[in-house]
């Protein structure tokens, strides 16, 4: 009897292990007017593996993804009441890296060059056949790695992960991660999001040479790798005295990138 409640306990026991060591699904919030589609599309994705939030509009986008925190936002173009690119905009602008899948009626070259340039990870036409968009969303999570378990093992800049950071000071900048500020001389200075998700990357890492496929993971693709040299020589101007001949970043030829801390050697 004991021996049978043993077996029964230890099976059970390597049931719950084994379910304990599964990946974690990936969160997807589906944002469109049409009820009956995303329905449809919840039906589809939840039979795929995937978990799934609905919503109908998205006019306070940034709040509903802190909100629900998920690893994708699959979103229409156009709203009754708002443009889905504002709030493709808007969301980039809090600063939020959340891959985002846009799909439309409306994705001619165009407007699929103005989403892509807004942040959008991916532009699908409407209508779509639905191993396509799965496809896909696979193709963009396995990029952008957006949470631990389905994810590159190593950590990407969010606000949340640098917001408890110590201050990083080089030469008159002071870089205060609580704030998301960059101080010159005690001067706050303009930047952009994805300039100080950059900078903050750099910043933790100094000495450490960084491959551009490696920056546009740790950014958690808030930069794409086309952009990637645009990006750093607009950080370059924000902080050498001479862009052309950069003393705080410097190019590693062939490999990428080098945030030199004390280019001096005074430390």
């Amino acid at each position: 009897m004991y021996g049978g409640m043993t077996s029964e306990v230890g099976a059970k026991a390597k049931a719950k292990m084994r379910a304990d060591m599964k990946p974690v699904s990936a969160r997807i919030l589906v944002v469109d007017p049409d009820r009956a589609l995303c329905e449809l599309l919840s039906h589809f994705l939840v039979e795929a593996g995937f978990e799934v939030s609905l919503l109908s509009t998205p006019t306070q986008l940034p709040h509903d993804v802190r909100a629900a925190s998920p690893d994708l936002v699959l979103m229409e173009r156009s709203f009754p009441d708002i443009d889905g690119f504002a709030s493709l905009k808007a969301l980039r602008g809090h600063g939020d890296a959340t891959p985002v899948i846009l799909f439309s009626s409306l994705a001619d070259a165009i407007d699929r060059v103005i989403g892509l340039e807004l942040g959008a990870d991916d532009y699908l036409a409407k209508p779509f056949v639905p191993s396509e968009l799965l496809a896909r969303i696979r193709a963009v999570l396995r990029r952008t790695s957006a949470r631990a378990q389905i994810a590159v093992p190593e950590a990407a800049v969010t606000w949340n992960d640098v917001r408890g950071l110590r201050d990083c000071c080089f030469g008159s900048f002071r870089l205060v991660f609580s704030s998301r500020t960059l101080l010159r001389d005690g001067e706050p200075q303009s930047m952009t999001d994805s300039q100080f998700a950059l900078l903050a990357v750099f910043a933790q890492r100094p000495m450490e040479t960084l491959s551009r496929s490696r920056l546009v993971t740790l950014t958690r693709g808030c930069i794409r790798d086309s952009s990637m040299t645009v990006a750093v020589a607009r950080l370059r101007t924000l902080l050498e005295a001479d862009p052309t001949r950069p003393r705080w970043i410097r190019t590693v030829r062939g490999e990428g990138y080098c945030f030199v801390l004390d280019p001096d050697g005074q430390a």
